[in-house]
């Protein structure tokens, strides 16, 4: 239950608020009365200038209030991010939820948080309290119990390819699959669709070991929507018609530069 909301207009007020207990930080607020139980005091932070994407010469920096519709309608997102994002949330919610709240409450269904593990995204905070990865901050519940305030997410630009299985297109999916490659070969796989979060199963130099990787991953992961067997096998198919994917672009772009 709200016991208490507040609004305020800059950092150092919105940061005094949360230091009362109980407090907790909304911005689109579209997953508060769903997910907490207990009286609360809401610092709603959505006049705080945190709702912008600026695009530098390799980087992507997306304020942690740009709602999801935001990132979906800028050019300069990647189609992978888009294409889960689109995945997650009709666009009612996507106009509503935020980017910042969204990797807070994320879990191992979530298809964007699939992508931005992948893309090997960095979390920042204000105050500063130095990079945190993004894998770091999916294993840290102290960074995830909506008390810190989250003001960027960093993206190195990459390559990026995204896919998913589901028994019908709305319903929830069964194993998504995110692969990253930078212009070095330094490539990223990331698996959704099953537990408290999404896993990162592969991270090194594009080559065969991947799709081994992403079967092994998914060997245990069953529930009521599949089996480990089918999960793994799917995990395997996906993370393979990624490979081939990425590969032919490489191929294709070094022939234009040739």
């Amino acid at each position: 239950m709200i016991k208490e909301y507040f609004r305020p207009k800059t950092v150092e007020e919105t940061l005094g608020l949360l230091e009362k207990p109980g407090s907790i930080i909304i911005s689109g607020g579209t997953f508060v009365n769903s997910a907490i139980h207990d009286d609360i005091t809401v610092v709603d932070i959505q006049d705080l200038d945190f709702r912008y994407i600026k695009k530098g010469k390799d980087q992507l920096i997306i304020g942690s209030c740009s709602t999801l519709q935001d990132l979906a309608n800028n050019k300069d997102i990647p189609n992978a991010m888009k294409q889960a994002i689109l995945h997650d949330a009709p666009i009612n919610i996507r106009n509503m939820a935020t980017i910042g709240g969204s990797i807070v409450v994320s879990s191992g269904q979530s298809s964007l948080s699939t992508v931005l593990l992948s893309m090997d995204a960095v979390v920042q905070f204000t105050p500063d309290i130095g990079d945190i990865t993004y894998s770091e901050f999916l294993t840290d519940d102290s960074l995830r119990e909506g008390r810190k305030l989250i003001s960027s997410i960093r993206l190195q630009l990459s390559k990026t390819i995204f896919k998913s299985i589901s028994a019908t297109p709305e319903s929830r999916p069964i194993v998504t699959v995110s692969l990253s490659t930078k212009q070095n070969g330094k490539t990223r796989l990331a698996l959704g669709g099953f537990g408290k979060q999404p896993l990162l199963v592969f991270d090194g130099l594009i080559d065969d070991d991947i799709v081994p990787a992403a079967k092994s991953a998914y060997s245990g992961a069953g529930d009521e929507l599949a089996s480990s067997d089918y999960r793994a096998e799917m995990a395997a198919v996906l993370a393979k018609r990624c490979v081939v994917e990425m590969r032919s672009t490489f191929q294709k772009n070094s022939q234009k530069g040739g």
